[in-house]
């Protein structure tokens, strides 16, 4: 009975595995992956989707897509692209919103369509299951140029892609799906304008109305340029067209004037050249719309006035160096933009000369003296900055003769020591570095291998002024600085007037050498200060201390020798002096 019971009990585990080992492998007949996510990423010049699995991916297209299978072979434009993933199931609603130009969204289907001429994975065909179709959807015509299942199975028309044109390219991991589209640059930010999916409902209307005196009243809203143009040409007698390119172009415009400034408003409103093609008037973007001009420069660089223009312009101006100029190739309307644009912005800028006087106090008592002097004659003119140690004083020109003396004077009892007086010439907005001093070469061991070889470096040793004036340019008529104007006050004379000046003073030093290393040690002083003046007025930087510590010793030939030990505080003093100079 026992034995029984046993043997029975090892035929329902038995039963069990058996069961068990049955689901699993029906469970792996059945394999398949998932499809996850899709994901957008806006490139500087284009627009990447990817759509991601949790598994190795194999996917295909049908050619009727986006190939003009009929005649030639050739490529045609398609609003939509399908893109069939099998062996997979989604996890993604049915409309996946993508808000990127020209990108419309993505529309998930279980892939029942047939296919009239597929192009698949190896080892994968249009109908194995399970099976996910991916449908993404395009706010214009795009190109798909480019169209790669495996990277060793590929069709290409073209190494490169264009605007409105794109590639669906098999990821380098196998995993996800990369398509790659670059948007037409005259519509980058029509992001906001653009229909979503499912469709939204957008009244249209387009009327042309003929006046007595001449003028056209056109109403048109969210209608196609080439509807517009059709219209335009049936109320006049005269024949407009638009090239394949911008036909679809939307136009919504509420004018009422003369045929030719409609004409124009729509050309520039749309950056469209027009070219004459037997009787009809043709619009459209391109080399025979296009026209060149050369901008010649003179203040500006080429390089710096180019990158002011906006990033879609960028290919069309180029650079002439030897001449200083800026070359244009665009539409007529865009010319005149450009040329516009260069007389606001290549402008003289205002020339300051920059004085320093760096003077070092070589005692503490003395560098009290000449601060209280210059509190005494600053009066509300200065200001402190506890946090750094920093004090600057403005100093009115007629006061800066005074200052000078007194420094002078200690020059003379050798308390003080002119350590430079160096000029710059510099442009508003530009840093000049003024320096006085030497090269000092330090030795310095290089590791070459197993070896280490000797090496002397020069470090610039001495006073150092970085100095970066800001400021209006003086015309020749001074009209910028002119008080007596009716429509200027004397505070905006004086703001006008106004020099910002960022200075920067550094002292360096060669100290003693250390012991261990044998390299000299580099003593640096150095403080920053921004403030605002008028021409001809100089400024005192002070906050630049070092203490000293040095050892005496003194004998006579009876007594033992004798040592002392003192400290001595040398504070640097920077007078700095901004003038405007004429244009």
């Amino acid at each position: 009975m026992r034995s029984s019971r046993f043997l029975l009990i090892w035929c329902w585990i038995l039963l069990a595995v058996f069961a068990f080992a049955g689901g699993a492998w029906a469970q792996l007949a059945g394999n398949f992956s998932n499809v996850t996510g899709i994901k957008v990423k806006k490139l500087t010049n284009a627009v990447q989707v990817e759509i991601q699995t949790d598994g190795t991916v194999r996917f295909g297209g049908d050619f009727d897509d986006w190939v003009d299978t009929e005649n030639g072979w050739n490529l045609r434009p398609t609003t939509s692209v399908r893109l069939r993933i099998v062996r997979a199931r989604a996890k993604l609603p049915s409309y996946v919103p993508i808000d990127v130009y020209p990108i419309d969204g993505a529309a998930i289907s279980p892939g029942q369509t047939p296919f009239r001429n597929p192009y698949f994975s190896d080892n994968a065909g249009p109908n194995d299951e399970p099976r996910v179709d991916v449908e993404l959807r395009f706010a214009t015509p795009v190109l798909i140029r480019r169209f790669a299942v495996e990277p060793h199975r590929a069709t290409w028309f073209g190494n490169y892609i264009n605007p409105k044109e794109a590639s669906v390219e098999l990821a380098t991991n196998r995993r996800s799906i990369v398509v790659t589209i670059i948007p037409d640059r005259s519509d980058l930010g029509a992001a906001s304008r653009l229909d979503r999916s499912p469709k939204a409902s957008r009244p249209q209307k387009l009327s042309v109305l003929a006046r007595e005196n001449g003028d056209l009243r056109l109403e048109a809203l969210h209608t196609p340029l080439r509807d517009v143009l059709a219209t335009l040409g049936g109320a006049t007698n005269l024949q407009f067209a638009a090239r394949e390119d911008v036909q679809d172009l939307n136009v919504s415009l509420f004018l009422e004037a003369p045929l030719a400034q409609i004409l124009d408003t729509l050309a520039k409103s749309a950056n469209l050249g027009a070219a004459l093609d037997g009787e009809t008037v043709v619009f459209g973007r391109g080399d025979e719309f296009f026209e060149s001009k050369t901008f010649v420069l003179r203040h500006l660089s080429p390089d710096a006035a180019r990158l002011t223009f906006p990033d879609f312009l960028l290919p069309f101006l180029r650079v002439d160096r030897q001449k200083n100029a800026l070359l244009a190739f665009q539409t007529p309307p865009v010319l005149e933009k450009i040329a516009r644009d260069l007389a606001v912005i290549d402008t003289p800028r205002a020339q300051f000369e920059i004085e320093a006087q760096v003077w070092e106090l070589t005692r503490t008592r003395d560098s009290e003296f000449v601060w209280s002097f210059v509190r005494g004659i600053g009066r509300d003119r200065q200001s402190l900055d506890s946090v750094g140690g920093l004090a600057t004083v403005r100093v009115e020109s007629g006061q800066t003769a005074q200052l000078l003396a007194r420094l002078r004077a200690l020059q003379n009892r050798g308390g003080a020591k002119l350590v430079g007086s160096p000029r710059v010439s510099v442009v508003s907005g530009a840093t000049g570095t003024l320096f006085l001093g030497q090269p000092s070469y330090v030795k310095v061991l290089r590791q070459s291998g197993s070896n280490q070889i000797a090496q002397a470096i020069p470090l610039q040793i001495g006073a150092e002024l970085r100095v970066s004036p800001r400021g209006a340019a003086v015309t020749s008529d001074s009209s910028q600085l002119d008080s007596s104007k009716t429509d200027s006050s004397p505070s905006d004379s004086a703001e006008k007037s106004a020099i910002f000046l960022e200075i920067s003073p550094r002292i360096s030093t060669v100290d003693a050498v250390e012991n261990v290393t044998g390299l000299p040690t580099i003593g640096l002083r150095e403080v920053s200060s921004s403030l605002r003046l008028q021409s001809g007025d100089a400024v005192l930087v002070a906050g630049l201390e070092a203490d000293l510590a040095f050892q005496t010793r003194s004998k006579t030939l009876k007594v033992l020798p004798a040592f002392g030990r003192e400290r001595e505080k040398r504070q640097l003093f920077v007078l700095v002096r901004a003038t405007r100079l004429s244009s």
